[in-house]
């Protein structure tokens, strides 16, 4: 969240012009283009490493693959904006500056998506849980019916025949 006041800050300290409404439109791409790419990297990870006790394996690998994604798309925005004139374009030390705040950005959004993760995990584990417990109940219940019935049927013949 520092971040994004950081960066917005500066647009909003302008006036509201054409060169305001680039920066957003800018902003707002690259925020989704980085929440999506890592998103996507994340639940790919989540596939090869699923379990709960792959955690910090899961994370330790997807931290720095995530991150340089994450460079990698400020870079190329940064390409992009510089070869195509869309606002003053970004000076070689902007390059170096996004190390630091992708970063940041990135352990933002894994600790997001890691947080959901396992919440979602324990939501299922619970239902599962009790899906087993209540199979359980089921087939204890069904255990006594057996029991009982053959019981009540012999004492039930032995009254007739008494």
């Amino acid at each position: 969240m520092l971040l994004l006041d950081l960066y917005t800050s500066q647009i909003f300290l302008q006036p509201v012009s054409l060169t305001t409404i680039k920066f957003t439109i800018e902003f707002l791409l690259l925020t989704t283009a980085t929440w999506e790419v890592i998103r996507w990297i994340f639940v790919r990870f989540r596939k090869w490493f699923p379990l709960l006790s792959q955690t910090k394996k899961r994370i330790l690998l997807v931290l720095p693959i995530c991150w340089a994604a994450s460079v990698l798309i400020d870079w190329v925005d940064m390409v992009i904006v510089n070869s195509t004139g869309f606002h003053k374009p970004y000076s070689m030390s902007s390059f170096a500056n996004t190390l630091p705040g992708a970063l940041i950005f990135t352990v933002l959004i894994v600790g997001v998506q890691e947080a959901v993760y396992y919440f979602d995990r324990l939501i299922k584990a619970e239902k599962e849980a009790e899906a087993l417990k209540k199979e359980n109940l089921q087939t204890q219940l069904e255990s006594l019916k057996q029991q009982v019935s053959p019981h009540f049927l012999f004492n039930s013949l032995n009254t007739l025949s008494y």
